[in-house]
């Protein structure tokens, strides 16, 4: 978890840092993405800093996080499912596949399977 805060936050801050001066350099521009907005709440900065809670947010000091909210989720549940054993590393597996499979061969849709998952 170290290496991977290590590797994903220091690059994220200088990202926030440079989205919030386009937002205040271009603010009478029309033209910019809807979502690079500063936040208005401190729920809605908490989940700009820990990059949790972005899926569905309308407010991005980076509006590529949504990736990377994705991506801790991701990790944080491969630690708590993975961790004991190795056979719980095949289930994991095993089970992450079946969505894949499914939406690959269109028997349901991804917009279906998003809408079931935790980051809905």
């Amino acid at each position: 978890m170290a290496n991977r805060f290590l590797r994903i936050y220091p690059e994220y801050a200088l990202a926030i840092l440079l989205g919030i001066g386009v937002i205040f350099s271009c603010r009478t521009r029309r033209n910019l993405n809807v979502a690079l907005t500063i936040p208005a709440t401190d729920l809605e900065w908490a989940k700009q800093i820990f990059i949790i809670g972005l899926h569905g947010s309308v407010v991005r000091l980076s509006p590529p996080t949504w990736s990377l909210n994705v991506e801790v989720y991701f990790y944080l549940a491969i630690g708590l499912i993975t961790h004991r054993s190795e056979k719980g590393t095949y289930i994991a597996l095993a089970l992450s596949l079946i969505p894949a499979v499914l939406g690959l061969f269109r028997l349901v849709t991804w917009s279906l399977l998003l809408s079931l998952s935790m980051f809905s």
